[in-house]
């Protein structure tokens, strides 16, 4: 009994601890994006929101490569990527990034299978690829992983309930039925990542046309 006991005190001060540190990285970005800086909260936002878009329009075209559907645990790193569970997501952003150091160990493995003449060239070049891949693991970490998350677990809602959805809606268009839950379901992650950036790039562009005219907020 005390040892489960122990257990679960272990694992609400490990929970409130990760909640912690993710509160404070939020707190973190809202402060350097609209407590610090010049101009007005219009351009800050902006600034946000394309900062988002850019992201999620990005993720959401990789995903629909070869290169993430060849692999079912690639899938499930890239679906909790985009998880609206707090610990499923930092869990698939930071197995993202333990692929991206160990792609960037393999390119300085010494050991080649085929001699390249210009191999001393190469390689001021991939410490400087190296230098860039930590700027931005700390640029993920710190801003994307905190940034994101909100944006993730909001759209996330609207696809629960559509994939809980007990009825099944289709659409007849020529002599084919497309069954809403059933898209929905094939394709989870590019539809987050659409929800995210198509949202964020017009809200982004409203702003700059409401701020081109003069009402500025």
């Amino acid at each position: 009994m005390g040892t489960q006991e122990t257990s679960a005190q272990s694992t609400l001060s490990y929970k409130l601890a990760f909640i912690s540190i993710f509160i404070g990285l939020l707190a973190l970005n809202i402060w350097i994006f609209f407590v610090q800086g010049q101009g007005t909260w219009q351009i800050k936002a902006e600034l946000l929101l394309e900062f988002i878009a850019f992201y999620t329009f990005v993720f959401g075209f990789l995903t629909q490569t070869g290169i993430l559907k060849n692999s079912r645990d690639l899938e499930n790193i890239v679906r909790d990527m985009t998880s609206p569970n707090l610990y499923e997501f930092t869990r698939g952003n930071f197995v993202f990034l333990a692929i991206l150091f160990s792609s960037l160990a393999e390119m300085l493995e010494p050991r080649k299978t085929q001699f390249n003449p210009f191999y001393l060239l190469e390689l001021p070049l991939l410490l400087v690829v190296g230098l860039l891949m930590f700027v931005y693991a700390a640029i993920h970490i710190v801003v994307i992983i905190p940034m994101l998350y909100i944006p993730y677990a909001i759209v996330s809602v609207p696809i629960r309930n559509i994939q809980t959805s007990a009825d099944t809606i289709g659409i007849s268009y020529g002599n084919e039925m497309m069954a809403i839950k059933n898209i929905v379901s094939s394709n989870v992650v590019s539809i987050r990542n659409l929800l995210i950036a198509v949202p964020a790039a017009v809200f982004s562009l409203m702003s700059k046309i409401i701020l081109t005219l003069g009402w500025n907020i």
